[in-house]
C-alpha cells in the first residue's frame, strides 16, 4: 500500500507540476523549488518525500501538499504520521577534525573503487586521475584542470570548469560546500567568500542542478551524506570501509566524493 511516510524540512506547501520521472525518482517543480518523490532506498532528504511502497505510474504530472497531506492522482496521504526529516548539518568541532584526519584515508579507497568517469576517480592522494580513451579522457582532462583549480583557490573558474561536464558535477560541488562547513568548524577559518564564487559560478536555472547547490549553501544535508561524516568522525582505523558501505548504499558517489575532497584540500590546512 502506498503510504507517505517520510518528508524533508525544506518541502514547501503549494502546488507542483512534474519536472522529470525516472525509474526511482520523481521531481517536481512548484515557484523554483524542487521536490523529490522516491522509495526509502533514496534516503532521506531536505526536499525528498518518501513512500512505501513506490511506483512512478502512481503519480501523475501535479500534485499538491497542504498542511495536512499531499494530494497526488486523486489520493490523499497525510502528513501526521510521516516522519519529518531535519536536515540542519551544524557539526562539532571534534567530529570535524576527526573526520578532516580521516579524509585522506577514505579519499584513497573511494577513488580505488571508483569508475573512470566519476568524479570519485580524482580525488585520490596516492595516484593520478583516471585514463581513458574518447569521452573518459576527455573527461579525465577537465576533472582534473577544474580540481586543480579549486585546490590552487580559483574557486569560481574551477566550478565553471566542472560545470562544463554536466550531470553529476551538481552534486560533486555541493559536496564540496557541505566540506567546507566541516572545514570551518575544524579550523576556525571563515568560507563564505569561496562559498560565494562557487555558488555563483555554477548556480543556473537548471533546477536539478540548483537544488543541491542551494541545500549545501544553507546547511541542509542528506541523510546518506549525513552517515558518511558521521562515519569519517568516529570510524577511527574502520572509516574507510564505513565510508564505502555508505556510498554503496547510496548509489551515488559523486556528492561523497566532493565532500571527502573538501576534506583534504589546502583549505583545510
Amino acid at each position: 500500500m502506498l503510504k507517505l511516510i517520510s518528508i524533508g524540512d525544506c518541502v514547501a506547501r503549494g502546488t507542483y507540476r512534474l519536472h522529470s520521472r525516472f525509474a526511482r525518482v520523481i521531481n517536481y517543480e512548484s515557484g523554483g523549488r524542487l521536490l523529490r518523490i522516491g522509495a526509502p532506498e533514496e534516503g532521506e532528504g531536505p526536499l525528498n518525500a518518501l513512500f512505501a511502497d513506490f511506483s512512478p505510474a502512481q503519480f501523475a504530472d501535479t500534485l499538491t501538499i497542504s498542511s495536512k497531506d499531499m494530494t497526488a492522482a486523486g489520493a490523499s496521504y497525510p502528513l501526521e504520521g510521516a516522519a519529518v526529516y531535519s536536515s540542519k548539518f551544524a557539526p562539532g568541532v571534534s567530529d570535524s577534525l576527526l573526520a578532516v584526519k580521516a579524509a585522506p584515508r577514505c579519499a584513497d579507497a573511494v577513488s580505488a573503487q571508483a569508475g573512470p568517469e566519476s568524479f570519485a576517480s580524482f580525488i585520490a592522494t596516492k595516484r593520478g586521475g583516471a585514463q581513458g580513451e574518447g569521452l573518459a579522457s576527455e573527461f579525465s582532462r577537465a576533472a582534473n584542470g577544474g580540481l586543480a583549480l579549486l585546490r590552487e583557490g580559483r574557486c569560481g573558474e574551477g566550478a565553471r570548469r566542472l560545470a562544463s561536464l554536466g550531470g553529476a558535477n551538481a552534486d560533486f560541488l555541493a559536496g564540496f560546500l557541505y566540506g567546507l562547513g566541516v572545514l570551518e568548524k575544524a579550523r576556525g577559518k571563515n568560507f563564505n567568500n569561496i562559498r560565494q564564487a562557487i555558488f555563483a559560478a555554477c548556480c543556473g536555472t537548471d533546477i536539478l542542478s540548483r537544488a543541491p547547490l542551494e541545500c549545501a549553501r544553507d546547511a541542509r544535508i542528506p541523510a546518506r551524506l549525513r552517515g558518511l561524516f558521521d562515519a569519517m568522525s568516529r570510524g577511527g582505523t574502520g572509516a574507510e570501509k564505513k565510508v564505502l558501505e555508505e556510498i554503496r548504499a547510496a548509489g551515488r558517489a559523486d556528492m561523497a566524493a566532493g565532500f571527502i575532497f573538501a576534506l583534504g584540500s589546502p583549505y583545510g590546512k
